[in-house]
């Protein structure tokens, strides 16, 4: 296993003084069991100048040596590599991942890290999908193929919240339908066929994929007619209005659309879904994706545990009430349930103590998702061994979280934008939620929050989000590198449209 980390194998390429092109997208393709006879068919039918590259993830014994470089270089002209610590992504090139190890990404390089003797699931394609993600942006798409289990779904929802695109082999195709139905059921999906179909859609897409505008871009003034009339379609179908919406990445959002259907400009995409009802559920849902995990940026959750938890334990010596709104599919909830059981019971004068969290969300389909509890075998990658023996129950397929932790956690449908906010609550966790709204909106919810939340009650804000200005006399900084405010003693604001005190309270 050492020589796969020190030495590349495969196919040669032709290395000049020229600096190398960076390719359009780089597709991760992830297979397991029954997975060869896929790939097989993947890569017979794809093109060889797509102008993408390609990084195979799989699940192979580490007691064994690979020829997968060599069985794959015969169904494709592409070059076929065998992927060593430090490799650089090609364009047009078939990466392939040696057995026991984890694959990394960032940026154009590639790393490799010694999987060990760990017996807990090795979720390779989950982890690299995750990097992906985070390397690519909107250039990463992921193409999931045959294979036992639901690796894989994590990473996909990851992706899919950064712009990315997925695509799943049909389950009846594939010889271990395991890993693509978990992710058709994980609703981020883009797009579903037999493996030999998936490259004409892959290759079509390339030509689109550099349309879609980088997150710094502002919205073209030319986009923005059609894309009222899209809000008004969406909110005449769902009910949902995304006008407050940041346009800039809904826009990112909508030309990923129109490139899976081949449509050069928006306005033929919005004359296509005035006739598309169907797809303008589709397209709601797509502007929705949230890729919610368990105690995710962990740094956050430490800090919660080490200082603001206990902190709010000694001072709410009764009850302990927190809203997450956004809560998506309920790990954010779950999270912050489980690490207010565990510091509770640490303090023994706070045994008694009485948890309830609001989590809510606009999606309907979100918020059953969350009721339900359910979640796949891959979560072990972020919950520790002593927290899902505690918390939750080994079913089947699947981890469900016990009745105790559950009952802790009312979960319904809430609207931001348009619903009362709950109100005399000691923690809100509203973290990466603000970045989808436009200034104003943000600039309107900061006061939202001031208002639902408890004298020195506490606002959990995403790493990436601050208080805007002229709201930060609301709230004092805590741990502003973690995105963690202290509410400041009631003042007299004027708390803007959604928070107007005309407002009748919120639940509780």
């Amino acid at each position: 296993m050492e020589s796969d980390r020190n030495n590349g194998e495969g196919r040669a390429l032709d290395v000049s003084g020229a600096a190398p092109k960076l390719p359009r997208a780089v597709v991760g393709i992830g297979a397991s069991a029954g997975g060869l006879a896929a790939l097989e068919q993947f890569f017979t039918h794809l093109p060889m100048d797509t102008g993408m590259s390609y990084v195979v993830v799989t699940h192979l014994d580490p007691g064994h040596r690979s020829m997968m470089p060599e069985i794959l270089q015969r169904f494709t002209a592409m070059p076929v590599v065998r992927i060593r610590d430090g490799s650089k992504i090609k364009t047009n090139v078939v990466h392939v991942t040696p057995p026991g190890f984890f694959l990394s990404i960032s940026g154009t390089t590639l790393s490799l890290y010694d999987i060990g003797r760990t017996k807990r699931p090795r979720m390779v394609i989950d982890r690299f999908l995750r990097d992906l993600a985070d390397a690519q942006d909107s250039k990463a798409i992921a193409v999931i193929l045959s294979g036992a289990g639901s690796d894989g779904t994590l990473g996909i929802r990851a992706l899919k919240e950064r712009l990315g695109t997925v695509l799943a082999q049909e389950p009846t195709s594939a010889e271990f339908a395991g890993m693509p139905r978990s992710a058709i059921t994980s609703g981020v999906v883009d797009y579903v066929a037999p493996p030999g179909e998936l490259p004409r859609l892959l290759a079509d897409y390339s030509k689109h994929i550099v349309k879609i505008p980088p997150a710094h871009v502002p919205l073209p003034e030319e986009s923005r007619l059609p894309l009222l009339r899209i809000f008004k379609l969406i909110r005449s179908r769902t009910g949902l209005d995304f006008t407050p919406y940041n346009r800039s990445t809904i826009h990112r959002r909508i030309r990923r659309r129109m490139g899976l259907h081949r449509m050069a400009s928006i306005e033929e995409y919005t004359a296509y879904l005035e006739t598309s009802p169907a797809d303008i559920e589709v397209l709601a849902r797509d502007l929705l994706t949230d890729g919610s995990r368990f105690f995710r940026d962990p740094g956050v959750w430490e800090v919660l545990r080490r200082d603001t938890i206990p902190g709010l334990l000694r001072s709410r010596p009764g009850e302990i009430r927190a809203w997450v709104p956004g809560c998506s599919t309920g790990e954010e909830a779950y999270s912050l349930a489980m690490l207010v059981t565990e510091s509770r019971d640490a303090f023994k004068e706070s045994s008694g103590l009485n948890l309830r969290i609001y989590a809510t969300d606009v999606n309907p389909d979100a918020v059953e998702a969350a009721r339900e509890g359910s979640y796949p075998f891959n979560i072990e990658a972020d919950v520790a061994p002593e927290r899902l023996e505690r918390f939750f129950i080994k079913e089947d397929r699947n981890y469900r979280v016990r009745p105790h932790v559950r009952s802790t956690i009312i979960f319904s449908r809430h609207n931001l934008l348009e619903d009362p906010p709950f109100i005399r609550m000691d923690l809100i966790s509203c973290r990466n939620l603000l970045t989808y709204f436009s200034l104003e909106t943000q600039q309107a919810m900061i006061p939202l929050f001031h208002r639902a939340l408890n004298p020195d009650g506490v606002l959990v804000l995403g790493a990436a989000e601050s208080l805007p200005i002229g709201e930060d006399e609301l709230f004092l900084a805590d741990n502003p590198a973690q995105g963690i405010y202290r509410r400041q003693n009631p003042v007299a604001v004027e708390t803007g449209q959604i928070a107007s005190s005309s407002l009748p309270p919120g639940p509780g």
